[in-house]
């Protein structure tokens, strides 16, 4: 079995590997860049961080960076998304810093 090179963008990108399994899951850190910014979520975003991704950063792949920003709020990334819901939401600069 190969390892897999995971991209710098990835939320497993800093999880080691071998040549059978993955790691204990290691969480990704975002920097604090001063352009984070706190957001309501709205109906239409319930169980989509894809979508806010999508709206935000222009690419669903950053769905995973909500939970990481808000481990206060969020325990499950998916089924703690909901309307009403208050979140800090990293920047672009942040983001961008995420892919180098």
């Amino acid at each position: 079995m190969a390892n897999v090179e995971y991209k710098s963008n990835s939320h497993l990108a800093m999880t080691d590997q071998n040549n059978v399994y993955l790691d204990v899951y290691e969480p990704r850190t975002i920097p604090n860049t001063g352009d984070e910014f706190e957001y309501t979520l709205q109906f239409k975003h319930r169980y989509r961080p894809d979508l806010l991704s999508y709206e935000l950063y222009k690419t669903s792949k950053f769905w995973w960076v909500f939970k990481i920003a808000n481990p206060d709020k969020i325990d499950h990334p998916i089924w703690d998304f909901k309307e009403g819901l208050v979140l800090t939401i990293p920047g672009k600069s942040a983001i961008n810093a995420l892919t180098v």
